[in-house]
């Protein structure tokens, strides 16, 4: 799960093979691949997929790296993947993303680099799409407020800094705050249910928790298991009777003993009545 952010460094080295300037005034996210608009109060339900898209906007020719780290609190939002658009960084000899994990924060960033001024360098004013970045947050039982902030270069509360080589920097970095809110664990949702259905768990991979949601159009004697690879019951999850409607049900990653589930693959099993359903997800802790 750890990274190491080997790109900072390659950014500072760049001043002496012929930086000139760094070139991002405004670096945003944005839930829309549009960049708008720009993303400062997000609400999300605890369990649920958060997709976020790093967008720049360049002011300068002389682009010779670029750096976009952000942080945010890993008991509440965790890593699914990290992506970076390749044809904004064509021609970039170093590009990628990078996370780590280190006292309980989830660091994350966006870094390009190259030794000399790009031989394709970024039109100046346009906005860019720097990459995306997919996220998990976790089911809460009351409401959370978490704040995605930058990570060390620079911190938010500096307008303006210089680079190791005195090139000034003026960013215009916009916060983001994440309000999770708790999901309805196991209750009745008040739209009629035609039709028995188990949706797709999610998330998917689960990194420690995940949300089973199924419906039913009458009243059925309901039993919920989770298998493992070998079709072994890892435990009951509900058995009993439930009358008609829609349902959440929050599903923890261990055995009936307590103890934590290992990685793989897993299986969710609804009965009720004569119908059945199964779905799949991947553990990766």
């Amino acid at each position: 799960m750890r990274k190491a952010f080997v790109a900072i460094a390659i950014v500072f080295a760049l001043g002496a093979l012929g930086a000139q300037d760094y070139p991002y005034h405004s670096i945003w996210l944005s839930e829309s691949e549009t960049g708008l608009p720009v993303a400062t109060n997000i609400t999300v339900v605890g369990g649920s997929i958060l997709t976020l898209h790093a967008f720049a906007k360049s002011d300068s020719f002389n682009i010779a790296g670029v750096v976009i780290p952000l942080k945010t609190d890993s008991n509440y939002i965790q890593l699914v993947e990290g992506t970076i658009d390749s044809s904004t960084f064509e021609g970039w000899m170093f590009k990628g993303f990078n996370y780590m994990y280190e006292a309980g924060m989830l660091q994350w960033m966006w870094y390009a680099a190259v030794p000399v001024d790009p031989a394709l360098p970024l039109p100046m004013h346009e906005t860019h799409h720097i990459g995306s970045i997919t996220l998990v947050t976790t089911p809460v039982g009351d409401t959370v407020v978490v704040p995605i902030d930058t990570l060390l270069f620079p911190p938010t509360n500096v307008p303006e800094f210089s680079d190791p080589d005195g090139f000034s920097h003026t960013p215009n970095w916009i916060p983001v705050t994440v309000t999770i809110v708790p999901a309805p664990t196991d209750v009745e949702e008040s739209n009629p249910v035609r039709s028995y259905y188990l949706r797709k768990i999610t998330p998917n991979p689960s990194r420690g928790s995940a949300v089973i949601q199924y419906g039913l159009p009458k009243e059925s004697r309901v039993e919920i298991a989770l298998y493992n690879s070998a079709g072994q019951r890892v435990k009951t999850l509900f058995k009993g009777t439930k009358k008609a409607g829609s349902y959440t049900l929050n599903l923890d990653m261990v055995s009936a003993s307590g103890s934590s589930l290992p990685d793989g693959t897993y299986f969710v099993s609804i009965q009720a009545g004569n119908w059945r359903r199964v779905e799949k997800f991947l553990l990766v802790k």
